[in-house]
Order: C-alpha cells, then sequence, then structure tokens
C-alpha cells in the first residue's frame, strides 16, 4: 500500500545498522505511524495507516555529518554507534521517541515508492547575526518587508497583476547596497523602518 505524501507522526519501534545493496554502511531507523500532520491544524493530527516504515540514512564520509545531526536531533547523545545497533546487545534505545517525518514518493526503476525522512529543523543549529549583517539586510530589504499586499494570498498562490506601463529612463544612481562598508555607517535611525 502507497501512503499519501505528506508529514506524519511516528514512534520509533527499531533502529540499528545494515550494508546497501552497493555495500555501504547505513543507518535504519524503524518507526510506526501515529498520525498525519495537517499544517492548517497543528494542534491536531489526522489518522494514518496502521503501518511501519524505515528511513534508511547512507553513512559515508559526506553524509555522517548529517546522520549524527538527525540522531542529537531525536534524542541520542551516545559516543559510539555500537549503542544503537540493538541487534547486537545495544543499549541506547531510542525506542518509543516520537519523531516527525516526511513521505514523498519518487520514481524508481519505473514504479512509484515512498521516500520517508525526518521532517523539520531538527539539528540543525542557528547562530545569532551579528548587528552588521542585520543592519546591512534591513538596509537592503527593508522597505520589501513594510510593503503589505492588497489582499492576503495564501502561499503558493499566484497573483494576477496588470502589466506596467514603461516608465522613461532614469538617472543612474547607485543603490545602498551596492555600496563600500566603509559608506555603510547605518545607525538604527538610518534604517527605513
Amino acid at each position: 500500500m502507497l501512503i499519501e505524501q505528506g508529514r506524519y507522526r511516528g514512534v520509533i519501534c527499531d533502529h540499528g545498522f545494515n550494508k546497501t545493496s552497493t555495500d555501504k554502511d547505513q543507518l535504519v531507523l524503524t518507526f510506526s505511524l501515529i498520525g498525519k500532520l495537517d499544517p492548517s491544524r497543528p494542534d491536531a493530527m489526522d489518522p494514518a495507516p496502521d503501518a511501519n516504515r524505515s528511513i534508511f540514512r547512507v553513512l559515508t564520509e559526506k553524509t555522517i555529518d548529517y546522520a549524527i545531526q538527525d540522531l542529537r536531533g531525536i534524542g541520542w547523545r551516545g559516543d559510539s554507534f555500537a549503542e544503537l545497533d540493538l541487534a547486537s546487545g545495544g543499549n541506547a534505545s531510542l525506542c518509543g521517541t516520537e519523531i516527525d517525518v516526511l513521505c514523498t514518493h519518487e520514481d524508481y526503476q519505473g514504479k512509484v515508492q515512498e521516500r520517508w525522512s525526518l521532517a523539520g529543523r531538527r539539528g540543525l543549529e542557528l547562530k545569532p547575526a551579528d548587528s552588521k549583517t542585520v543592519m546591512r539586510l534591513d538596509a537592503k530589504f527593508g522597505k520589501l518587508l513594510k510593503q503589505k499586499p492588497a489582499t492576503a494570498q495564501p502561499l503558493g498562490v499566484p497573483t494576477k497583476t496588470k502589466p506596467k506601463a514603461k516608465a522613461a529612463p532614469a538617472a543612474e544612481v547607485k543603490p545602498a547596497w551596492e555600496a563600500d562598508d566603509a559608506e555603510m555607517t547605518a545607525t538604527t535611525k538610518d534604517c527605513p523602518f
């Protein structure tokens, strides 16, 4: 049964390691679906099919940082992968941990298949921007942030606009964002908002 694409909540029921068909190591997180998440109702879940699915994370030099971020994001704080290998007596069970997962569909050898991944920004570390960065962004894009649309449009819905009449060419003016950093001595009162 092909499960509908979307964001779901699951609970981990098994995890460990195995090999891909090309003999690469991979982490496997198996979970049971407990509900389908609806972005228009963040505090509610719709029923989900009674099914177990797995997330496969190939472990290579290029992917290991992402895999560790995912594991940290779902609560694992260990320092050895042996802890996660339940089949070999690992003692760091993630079983029972609720996770948000994303189901997408992809074509593989002429057949549509589910592809599961962890959803959200878990594991992503955000660092505060310095004040110069924020001031530069405000000087560059602040006016756009202050503009209000005539009517609210849902995201992803194209708006219909009338073509604008061509205006006479104006004298060339150097935009503020192209100014040298030495010229960028803005203070908060210089920001457009």
